[in-house]
């Protein structure tokens, strides 16, 4: 979590150093609920042996007379067995966010998180100063050094050789992440299709990436070629024969294994 938006609603976040023992989190959530308060999110944003870092947000908007952001701190300060210290967290404006850094971890290893906006300034600003023909070559061989990596720190490590073990690894990562998600695939002896949504490369709109008709992935169709290449051991050429980009249901990528 990155921060949160309040929407036209009165949401306070609250950062709580809890004692990692049974009943802590049942504890926190039971307070808002005792006031018909709704919550909006909540986090670990860190964990130890004996203590962990919580972030939680809550929606004051429709709140009783009387239930304040100060009277649901000082209930938190009262259950002294679980909650070791307590804050309301800081916010300006229509953002509330955590007055910490929150580590992300994906698979045990730090996750640094790069919202649309990073993206699409990311794409746009390389296009732009490189052309847009070798703008998408140049995104295509980062995605493919990508690929090659994330089989390198996540899949060797497990000894993962097959194709139907690499797509699950492939999906949990974009998952973690917040990438796309995998659909639908299909595996045959020289081709792999993968179907996928939410593609973020190609959500991004199509005069800020190319021409229109055409399939707008380079950095991901990339990511999946250093991917298969490594884990095979053979060369491959990958396709995006469907973009939701040309107005498809999804973005569908053909794996060749030559």
């Amino acid at each position: 979590m990155v921060f949160l938006l309040k929407e036209g609603r009165n949401l306070v976040g609250y950062e709580l150093l809890l004692a990692n023992i049974p009943g802590a989190l049942k504890t926190v959530s039971s307070i808002p609920e005792k006031y018909r308060l709704n919550i909006e999110y909540i986090e670990t944003c860190s964990k130890a042996k004996d203590i962990y870092r919580l972030f939680i947000a809550i929606d004051f908007t429709d709140a009783d007379e009387g239930v304040t952001p100060e009277s649901i701190l000082n209930e938190y300060k009262k259950a002294k067995l679980y909650v070791i210290d307590v804050n309301i967290a800081p916010s300006i404006h229509n953002i509330v966010f955590p007055s910490r850094l929150c580590v992300k971890n994906i698979g045990g290893m730090r996750a640094i998180l790069l919202g649309l906006g990073n993206m699409k300034g990311l794409i746009s600003g390389i296009k732009k100063n490189m052309g847009p023909e070798m703008g998408s070559s140049f995104l295509y061989h980062l995605g493919y050094g990508v690929g090659r990596e994330l089989y390198k720190i996540y899949a060797e490590p497990y000894s993962i050789k097959d194709v139907e073990g690499g797509i699950t690894l492939l999906t949990a990562l974009a998952r973690g992440g917040g990438w796309l998600d995998v659909v639908d695939k299909e595996i045959t002896d020289n081709k792999i299709n993968i179907k996928m949504e939410k593609v973020w490369e190609c959500e991004i709109p199509v005069n800020e990436h190319g021409k229109k008709g055409e399939s707008a992935s380079n950095y991901v169709r990339g990511i999946l070629a250093g991917f298969f290449e490594t884990l095979l051991q053979k060369r491959v050429v990958v396709k995006e024969i469907n973009c939701i980009s040309k107005g498809d249901r999804y973005c569908e990528f053909e794996v060749n294994i030559l």
